[in-house]
């Protein structure tokens, strides 16, 4: 379950994250209850959203202009892709 949003100074909060272990439909359910929470959230305010996410985002900085920073190192996972098409979106 994914907790609440604020209309100012938005806060993302009490969300159960997956484990290693979960599901490709686990971790879909996850993103996109994370997707719809964001979305609610007004573009003009910053967004934080910390916590364990098992993801690799590897280091393709020019696919993800404005997201992935130049430092990053190996290779994206299936997780870290999610993570991404999230920041994107």
């Amino acid at each position: 379950m994914i907790g609440n949003a604020g209309t100012r100074g938005a806060a993302i909060r009490d969300f159960l994250k997956f484990h290693s272990q979960a599901s490709d439909e686990e971790k879909d359910s996850f993103y996109q209850q994370l997707e719809e929470l964001t979305g609610r959230i007004s573009q003009q305010e910053p967004i934080l959203v910390l916590g364990d996410f098992i993801a690799r985002v590897g280091s393709n900085a020019e696919m993800w202009p404005r997201i992935l920073g130049r430092h990053g190192i190996g290779y994206m996972n299936d997780n870290g892709q999610s993570i991404l098409e999230l920041c994107a979106s």
